[in-house]
């Protein structure tokens, strides 16, 4: 408990933890905020406390590992945070994972804020965060409001340098929240992808009418749901999506899979790439531009009937339009009414069907509902990894089926993702999945983090290698007083070695044995095999005997 402005130092190599306390591991009494926590070179853990940090504190953490894991409630309440060449994890907290005034991460620092009851990241001034580090930021809010990383204050200011990596994936609210002044440098890769905006707006995005949001081209936003507007991106601000960045495959329930632009709200959209496929088309058909998404008329070009189709090219052009939506828009990247099918470069030539094989069915395409498996790679170079990874699919402990996931169709540097089809009445089934083939030198880890949600862990271990066994025989006995040798100057100059390669050693041969030489005395070995015998008929009488005692 902090008061009178207390300061706390961790220094030094120690090593701190709190842990199972019914209140906060650190607290404040509410004073002027002169409190310091200082970790350097040291380890902080908070484990199954109510809250690790509690107050405004300044925690300056450097060379240093910090856990706050498992809290009842808030991981942290407005600490002012500088994340200096630093391991911090904010870990299944029941409340806020990491909540902050100020945050600043650098210095190849590593933040992970993942299974967080709401929010895992939160704040509510500035951030700051520079090329050589990482933030990471999974499944928090699944069942409380929350979401993923949130912005909080108008007048706050966010800069993400060039070169830092941020991913927010699979939180059960939005994925990034802004309400204030947010850059991504270009070069800052960010995957905002598989978040579940299950009430309101917003699903992979949601940027307030107060907020400024600029994306790296280095930004993909797929695979992300809101139950209302906005699957992407829900827009009551200004945003600015630049050329490079992979937004589509999005979706929402009443209007705009892709982008909800609010009245008022201005969004820079890019125009689609060439290479964007569509997963809602059977089978998936190239994106070749921009097409009205809105309430009761949603995008359809695939009716039964082709009077139900609504396709509108907004504006009223195709591929390389550059856009700025700046009324009430509800915009979904799609097809008009011949859509292409994607090829395959890495596809062969189709060859003629054997007569006496049956042709192979086509592959079946995501649908919903669907099982979904996403693959993180851990630890590896990427250049060590297998073109795809094949999945055996369990229903009710029955083999159902396989799904192989190629990682080269998704934009994610380490997480690759497809789902497997199944039908409405087989969605509560008991479902599992495994890895077949789990690349060498890895190890793999799967976890149903929701019904049919799997997330599968490839993680890389070093192989170890075994030092050569020496050939030199080892003494026996061991002295027991180490004895020291000075070594002396070499008696002979080293020569030159010889450029012809030299004969190998051959090792002996072991001699054959021989039989008895003609003149030799056998009259010894008649007697030795004369006395072998009686020794042998004594010693069977004998244990004839023991037997008999024994059973007697």
């Amino acid at each position: 408990y902090f008061c009178n402005n207390n300061v706390l130092n961790i220094i030094n190599g120690s090593n701190l933890t709190i842990e199972n306390y019914a209140n906060d591991a650190l607290e404040w009494d509410g004073g002027n905020g002169g409190y310091n926590v200082n970790i350097t070179d040291s380890t902080f853990v908070s484990d199954h406390n109510r809250s690790g940090f509690t107050g405004t504190f300044y925690a300056t953490i450097t060379n240093s590992d910090v856990d706050v894991i498992n809290s009842t409630g808030n991981g942290s309440n407005g600490t002012h945070y500088i994340i200096d060449n630093s391991t911090v994890d904010y870990l299944n907290n029941g409340s806020h994972g990491l909540s902050a005034g100020n945050l600043t991460i650098r210095n190849n620092s590593i933040v992970n804020c993942n299974d967080n009851g709401m929010y895992g990241v939160t704040y509510n001034a500035n951030f700051e965060m520079d090329g050589t580090s990482k933030l990471y930021v999974y499944r928090n809010a699944l069942n409380n409001s929350g979401g993923g990383l949130r912005a909080a204050s108008a007048s706050g200011v966010s800069n993400v340098s060039t070169g830092a990596i941020i991913d927010i994936c699979d939180n059960g609210h939005n994925g990034l929240e802004n309400y204030g002044t947010f850059t991504f440098q270009s070069g800052a890769k960010v995957t905002i992808t598989g978040n579940d905006e299950r009430t309101t707006n917003g699903g992979g995005i949601f940027n307030g009418s107060s907020g400024t949001l600029i994306l790296s081209p280095d930004t993909v936003i797929t695979n992300n749901h809101a139950a209302q507007t906005g699957g992407g991106i829900c827009n009551a601000g200004s945003v600015t999506i630049p050329e490079g960045v992979q937004f589509y495959n999005n979706h929402s329930d009443l209007a705009g899979d892709d982008l909800y632009n609010r009245d008022g709200a201005t969004t820079h959209l890019i125009p689609v790439e060439n290479d964007w496929v569509l997963d809602d088309c059977d089978p998936n058909h190239l994106i070749d531009g921009w097409y009205d998404d809105a309430q009761g008329t949603r995008w359809e070009a695939h009716a039964a009937n082709t009077n139900e189709n609504h396709i509108v090219l907004y504006p009223d052009t195709s591929l390389g339009e550059t856009l700025i939506v700046s009324s009430e828009k509800a915009l979904k990247a799609a097809h008009g009414n011949n859509p292409q099918v994607p090829e395959d470069p890495d596809q062969p030539d189709p060859e003629e069907p054997d007569p006496e094989e049956p042709e192979a069915p086509d592959p079946i395409p995501p649908s919903t509902p669907s099982l979904t498996i996403t693959k993180k790679w851990v630890a590896d170079n990427p250049e060590d990894r297998p073109d795809s990874v094949t999945f055996n699919v369990y229903k009710d402990g029955i083999y159902d089926g396989f799904l192989e996931i190629e990682g080269k169709y998704f934009g994610d540097r380490d997480t690759w993702r497809d789902s497997y089809p199944i039908e409405e009445y087989e969605v509560g089934a008991d479902w599992w999945v495994e890895e077949v083939d789990v690349p060498v030198n890895y190890t793999d880890d799967v976890e149903e983090i929701r019904d049919n949600v799997f997330y599968v862990y490839n993680t890389y271990e070093e192989p170890v290698i075994e030092e050569p066994v020496s050939s030199e025989p080892e003494s026996s006995e061991p002295s027991s007083e180490p004895s020291e040798v000075t070594p002396s100057e070499p008696s002979v100059e080293p020569s030159e070695p010889s450029s012809e390669p030299s004969e190998p050693v051959s090792e002996p041969e072991p001699a054959e044995p021989t039989l008895p030489q003609t003149g030799q005395t056998w009259w010894p070995v008649i007697l030795l095999l004369a006395g072998g015998a009686v020794l042998v008929a004594f010693g069977a009488f004998r244990t004839i005997r023991g037997h008999g005692r024994r059973e007697r």
